[in-house]
């Protein structure tokens, strides 16, 4: 059955594919009382098949210029329905782009540095960038979006350990720098700046935090002479 008019459209019932007259290849497909539009074409030897919409929003038409204006593109070499599937696939990755947490980036990293041996020669590497991420950085940042997260939050990561631990502070601030790195790389951060790169703006935010730092002192070491001295002395005090 060819179905020619706005009205035959309407009043067709029954499940089933129908051809469509005004353009080559376009038809209406009915199931379980849904009607929608679909052009089937071929490119490249191939057939394929594109949706265009519901027969309840989308009018004959309309329907009939869709289809002529995508026919256009096939006899341009272009597959429309190849071209829905990447604009599609974009879609998503951009949405879950914009829903990527800082815990899910620093995840990811660690799990690409583990698959690398990055940790080859420093065996309790990735048990201490763990740590330091689980105990400092992800109860300030993690379920934040990696696309939104400023200086400003990083700076307020950095003091509850800046005095205190300035050896860890320093450490934490490599590791989530690294992870930033990592994720503009790879474009998982749409925002181009670094907001934990010293250079930039938190640098200056912490200037009035950095005079004030204690710096952690290291205690001279023996002299190899005197090992055996030390070690009758801490034994005396068992």
């Amino acid at each position: 059955m060819i179905l020619t008019s706005a009205v035959a459209i309407k009043k067709i019932k029954d499940d089933g594919r129908y051809t469509v007259s005004g353009c080559k290849g376009l038809q209406l497909r009915v199931v379980k009382g849904i009607k929608k539009y679909f052009l089937r074409y071929s490119v490249n030897g191939q057939r394929k098949t594109i949706s265009l919409g519901s027969a309840d929003s989308l009018s004959l038409a309309d329907a009939r210029s869709l289809a002529n204006d995508l026919l256009k593109k096939v006899a341009l070499g272009e597959d429309p329905a190849e071209e829905k599937r990447l604009a599609r696939k974009k879609a998503a990755e951009e949405k879950k782009r914009k829903q990527l947490t800082f815990s899910d980036a620093a995840t990811q990293w660690v799990a690409e540095r583990k698959a690398g041996n990055y940790w080859r020669y420093n065996p309790k590497g990735e048990s201490n960038t763990l740590s330091r991420l689980y105990n400092h950085v992800l109860p300030h940042i993690g379920e934040m979006k990696i696309d939104g997260i400023e200086p400003e939050d990083i700076k307020n990561m950095l003091l509850p350990i800046w005095n205190r631990s300035p050896s860890t502070s320093s450490k934490v601030l490599a590791d989530v720098r690294a992870i930033f790195r990592w994720s503009i790389a790879l474009r998982l951060r749409q925002n181009r700046e670094n907001p934990a790169e010293w250079n930039g703006a938190l640098g200056v935010l912490m200037e009035p935090y950095e005079k004030t730092r204690k710096e952690e002192e290291n205690f001279s070491g023996l002299d190899f002479h005197e090992i055996p001295h030390f070690v009758q002395e801490i034994s005396a005090l068992h």
